[in-house]
């Protein structure tokens, strides 16, 4: 059933697949990690994102097979997005269709197989941080063989 991935070889793997499909589009990864992302209390980059894991677990069908395990993990893809404040009400569509883009490109990450599936699971996050700024992260579940051995 597929080669094993590690937890950073899921992180890129997302990464990667959003900035192939999004680069054109003015999309960068941030250089924060996901848990201080947008960064230091500075003012987050216009259309920038950050890909990060949460937990990982056995998916309960499979048992230990040739030191691999297969699991499910929770992926998180947060953004950043700029709204202007005499414009608020427009950004804050264009920020919900910027949403939708990150969505199709991250369903779009396969890794060489060894990504065995990535589902969206549901926004748990669509806020204004700031006058400024929307902050806004997408859960997935990939599942994929963890190495044990």
């Amino acid at each position: 059933m597929g080669t094993t991935m590690t937890p950073s070889e899921v992180v890129e793997a997302v990464a990667a697949q959003i900035a192939t499909d999004l680069a054109a589009s003015g999309w960068t990864r941030s250089r924060y990690p996901i848990g201080t992302f947008p960064g230091d209390g500075r003012k987050p980059q216009h259309k920038s994102y950050s890909v990060g894991l949460s937990n990982t677990d056995p998916d309960g069908r499979d048992r230990q097979q040739h030191g691999a395990v297969l699991v499910q993990t929770v992926v998180l893809v947060r953004f950043a997005m700029a709204v202007r404040a005499d414009n608020q009400v427009r950004d804050y569509g264009t920020a919900l269709d910027g949403e939708l883009a990150l969505v199709k490109a991250t369903k779009a990450t396969t890794s060489d197989g060894k990504l065995h599936s990535i589902l969206f699971d549901q926004v748990t996050v669509r806020e204004m941080v700031s006058p400024t700024v929307y902050l806004g992260e997408i859960r997935w579940i990939a599942q994929h063989k963890y190495a044990l051995a």
